[in-house]
C-alpha cells in the first residue's frame, strides 16, 4: 500500500508518492485558499476547508486515493517554533525537560503548554566543554489538530509530522561525500523572507540557525552566517553546500561561489529516488518532500 507524503508550504499543497522501489508515481502541486503559517486560517470554517482539501487531493490523485490509508506530513520551518539553547546535559532528564519548558515559556508565556515538543542534542560544545546545545522544535497542538481534521476528510491517518529543513537531510546523505574528517555539509533552505541553515558532520546535525530576510538583503545574512561558522567552528571545513527552496536559489548559489569561492554548491534537485545535481530549479522545491518520502519508504 502506497504512503502519501504531503507538504503544506504557505498557500501551496505538494503531494508525492513513491512505489516500493522508490520511483515517483505522483508528484503534484496545487494552490490552497489558506496558509498554515497564518493563525487566521484556523479561525475559518473548518468544514469548508476540509472540503476544499479533499477536492484538491482528489484532483491530484483521483485513481490512487482509495488505496491510501496513511500519510506523512511536512511543514515549513516558519510553521513551528525552532530555537537553539545551551543545556547542561549532566543534569537529570526531569531537570532538562523543565529547562526546555522554561525556555519555551519565555516566548509563549500563556500558551507554552499547548505545544508538542522535541529536542535534539547537537553535540557541538562550541560554547565550552561543560555545555552543549539543543535544538528545540515545538509545534502548536491546535495546528496539529487542524492538519488531522484535513486528513480525516480523506480517511487518511497521519503517521508523522516533520519539518522541511530536517527532512531534506535524507536527500543530502545520498550525495554528501566528505573527503576528510573535518569536512561538513551545509544545507540552506531558501524561502520567502527567511533562510534556514543546517551544518551536518558525518550526516549528524551539529548546528542550526535561521535569519529573517524580509528587511535584510540575503547577502548580509549569508555573510553573517559564514563569519560565525569560521569563528565558532574553526576545526571544521565546509566541503559542500546544498540548496533547496523556491526563493533566490540561483542568486544565493551564485553569491556563495563568487563571494566565498565555494566550488561545491549544489541545488538539491530530487527526481525519483536519486539526487541529481544541476542548475535546474524546477524540482528543487520538492527536495524536502522527497527526503521525507525516502525516510519513510
Amino acid at each position: 500500500m502506497s504512503n502519501l507524503n504531503l507538504e503544506f508550504s504557505r498557500n501551496l499543497l505538494r503531494i508525492l508518492m513513491l512505489n516500493e522501489s522508490g520511483d515517483t508515481i505522483i508528484q503534484q502541486e496545487a494552490p490552497l485558499s489558506f496558509n498554515l503559517s497564518e493563525e487566521s486560517c484556523q479561525k475559518r470554517n473548518r468544514d469548508e476547508l476540509s472540503e476544499e482539501f479533499f477536492d484538491k487531493i482528489l484532483e491530484c490523485m483521483p485513481e490512487s486515493i482509495s488505496s491510501v490509508r496513511n500519510g506523512d506530513i511536512l511543514i515549513n520551518t516558519d510553521q513551528a517554533f525552532l530555537n537553539v539553547f545551551p543545556i547542561d546535559f549532566t543534569e537529570n532528564q526531569d531537570s532538562i525537560n523543565g529547562h526546555i519548558l522554561w525556555e519555551l515559556s519565555n516566548y509563549f508565556p500563556d500558551t507554552y503548554k499547548d505545544f508538542n515538543i522535541k529536542y535534539y542534542r547537537l553535540n557541538n560544545n562550541y560554547l565550552n566543554k561543560d555545555l552543549d546545545e539543543a535544538l528545540i522544535i515545538a509545534i502548536n497542538k491546535n495546528k496539529i489538530d487542524f492538519i488531522k481534521r484535513l486528513l480525516n476528510s480523506c480517511n487518511i491517518r497521519i503517521k508523522s509530522i516533520e519539518i522541511d529543513q530536517f527532512a531534506v537531510e535524507k536527500c543530502v546523505s545520498q550525495k554528501s561525500n566528505m573527503q576528510t574528517e573535518t569536512e561538513c555539509s551545509l544545507i540552506l533552505g531558501c524561502k520567502s523572507q527567511r533562510i534556514d541553515f543546517s551544518l551536518l558532520h558525518h550526516e549528524k546535525l551539529r548546528y542550526y540557525d535561521y535569519q529573517l530576510t524580509e528587511n535584510l538583503d540575503f547577502r548580509n545574512a549569508l555573510v553573517d552566517q559564514m563569519n560565525f561558522f569560521t569563528a565558532a567552528f574553526n576545526g571544521y571545513k565546509i566541503g559542500q553546500i546544498f540548496l533547496y527552496g523556491s526563493e533566490n536559489v540561483i542568486e544565493i548559489k551564485n553569491f556563495l561561489e563568487e563571494q566565498f569561492k565555494f566550488t561545491n554548491v549544489y541545488l538539491i534537485n530530487c527526481t525519483s529516488n536519486k539526487l541529481n545535481i544541476s542548475d535546474n530549479q524546477d524540482k528543487v522545491r520538492f527536495a524536502p518532500l522527497m527526503g521525507l518520502a525516502l525516510k519513510n519508504l
